[in-house]
């Protein structure tokens, strides 16, 4: 048994900074080289500790990331920001070079990590609104620190063209102001995400989206005091900000945990499989996965085509937010999972689903061909019967339109025959000849009845019933009636039941009296035929119940009969007639 899933997009190439066993290397490396120029510079021993702290968090997510190819994308992002976090201590050189730099790039840490949570997990941004984000932020960011580079006056700036105090701080606050929006933004996108995720692409999600937007908030806020120039607020800010920050790899670590969570249910899912249960093979399979919306189709090779667990035809969804994984036997399809394009993210979980639940699989499906088989035979039973009837009724009609016609003329042509015969031996004849042409007529007209009831079809199941009680040889009382017209297969199976049941009777019961009754509950039309006779019926001994009974199910009804020797028989036929 093999798996073949469809592939999740390649990450492309993100350079050898990007890789597992460089990033968090690099990473400390650089931090240290941070720390020891900011600490020798006489900065803040906490805000070094909490960059430390921030920068690495980042790069060990990234390592993480980086080794799972659907988080690639992601991975890289998160390497950048734990790598460009530290860029600020460029600042602290007297190299002007590095302190160009520095100024430079003091936010770019802040876009990237923008775009990382709009474009998490797949690393490819969500939508227009959130693409817009991301511009607005790098302009926010690398726009604004360009712009003011060329009049902050700084011995070390080389883009210093002319300085102007006022010029750079104007510059400031509209960046800040900028920055306030996109913090506002990225709330409303982060909880438009999360509403309309469910299953696995929400738990994938969840922990990091939610992280991000518990630190958007505090940057608001700084931004805005910034914003409107109260610069001293911002920068005792700063420290908090910055620590905040690092719920975003702790909400990736939770991800993973969860994800690892979710690995532990498939290991239950083989004493599941083993114990039974109420619950179906679908549904185990979606829980293991975690995720509602799973989807089990069987192959069928007689059809060459997929199959639900009912046996009916299902067309493979195409590629966009439903992913296929296909299940082979060598390389004969076996069933396909039809789930949440997220699970690709998780290749091994998908795996583990398979290896335990391959051999079951394979039971279900010959279960579902053997469904289908079913659901065919009857199919082809429904279409037998209705050509059956189809015949009946052109029948009925060739004998109402053909012979009754003409035997009704005939009838005709002798009373006129006998109204004008003078010899009372031919006049005598005639009147025998009419007396047994016109009880052939009535045969007729009950024969053609029996084949396809003309009155059924006009005035509906109510009067057929009716009519085939003032025809009957024994009294028969109608109760209830179905109301408003029924589908014509419906109200012909239930017409011939009771035709068959009180012929039954007729001919077997010995009754005094038989009752019918008509009833709808719940969907389903119930009719019953009870006698006072004899009792003792049996419909496995061909006495006409068993042919009902293969007519009912066609169309899925029930037959059941209650017959006590001495008690009378109770014949009850349930149909589904909608509501």
């Amino acid at each position: 048994m093999a798996i073949r899933a469809t592939p999740a997009r390649r990450a492309g190439p993100v350079g050898w900074a990007a890789e597992p066993v460089v990033v968090l290397p690099l990473a400390v490396v650089v931090g240290l080289l941070a720390a020891w120029l900011g600490l020798a510079s006489g900065a803040d021993r906490t805000r070094v500790g909490v960059d430390l702290a921030v920068g690495w968090s980042f790069a060990g997510a990234a390592a993480v990331a980086l080794a799972r190819p659907p988080l690639r994308r992601a991975g890289a992002l998160m390497a950048a920001v734990g790598l460009t976090l530290f860029i600020p201590y460029l600042e602290l050189a007297q190299w002007s070079p590095a302190w160009t730099t520095g100024y430079l790039l003091e936010a770019l840490w802040q876009a990237l990590l923008v775009q990382l949570v709009l474009s998490y997990p797949a690393g490819r941004i969500w939508s227009r609104p959130a693409l817009g984000v991301v511009a607005a932020t790098y302009l926010a960011t690398l726009g604004g620190q360009l712009a003011s580079a060329f009049v902050v006056e700084d011995p070390r700036n080389l883009l210093l063209v002319q300085a102007d105090a006022g010029f750079a701080e104007l510059v400031y606050r509209a960046a800040s102001a900028l920055g306030l929006l996109v913090a506002v933004a990225l709330v409303v996108l982060i909880i438009e995400r999360l509403v309309r995720l469910r299953g696995v692409s929400l738990r994938t999600s969840l922990p990091l989206l939610v992280g991000a937007a518990l630190a958007a908030p505090l940057t608001g806020v700084r931004l805005a005091a910034n914003a409107a120039g109260d610069s001293a607020f911002y920068d005792q800010l700063a420290t908090a900000d910055q620590l905040i920050t690092i719920l975003v790899p702790l909400g990736f670590f939770g991800g993973l945990f969860w994800a690892r969570l979710r690995h532990s249910a498939v290991s239950s899912l083989v004493v599941d499989l083993r114990s039974g249960g109420t619950e179906t093979f679908r549904d185990r399979l979606a829980r293991a996965l975690g995720d509602p919306t799973l989807e089990v189709v069987y192959w069928l090779d007689g059809q060459r085509d997929y199959v639900d667990a009912d046996g009916r035809p299902v067309v493979l969804p195409e590629p966009g937010e439903r992913a296929v994984t296909q299940i082979v036997a060598g390389s004969a399809p076996v069933a396909a999972l039809i789930h949440d394009r997220a699970l690709l993210d998780d290749p091994d979980l998908v795996e583990s689903v398979r290896a335990t639940a391959g051999l079951v699989l394979e039971n279900e499906r010959l279960a579902a061909e053997v469904r289908a088989q079913l659901a065919e035979v009857r199919a082809s039973r429904a279409r037998i019967v209705e050509a059956a009837d189809a015949e009946r009724q052109r029948l009925e009609r060739d004998l109402h339109d053909g012979a009754q016609q003409r035997l009704v003329a005939l009838s005709l042509k002798l009373r006129l025959a006998q109204s004008q015969s003078h010899d009372p031996e031919s006049a005598a004849a005639l009147v025998q000849a009419q007396g047994d042409l016109e009880q052939a007529l009535a045969e007729l007209r009950e024969f053609a009845r029996g084949i396809h009831p003309t009155l059924l079809g006009e005035d509906g199941l109510d009067a057929a019933v009716e009519a085939l009680a003032r025809r009957a040889s024994m009294p028969v009382e109608v109760e209830g009636s179905v109301g408003s017209r029924l589908p014509a297969n419906v109200e012909l199976a239930a017409y011939f039941f009771v035709s068959e049941a009180l012929t039954n009777v007729a001919k077997h019961a010995g009754a005094s009296v038989a009752t019918v009754r008509l009833e709808r509950v719940g969907g389903r039309l119930r009719v019953s035929v009870a006698d006072d006779g004899v009792g003792g019926a049996d419909a496995s001994k061909g006495s006409g119940l068993g042919g009902l009974a293969d007519r009912l199910a066609v169309i899925d009804g029930r037959l059941a009969v209650e017959s006590r020797p001495g008690g009378g028989t109770t014949i009850v036929a349930e149909i589904p007639c909608g509501s």
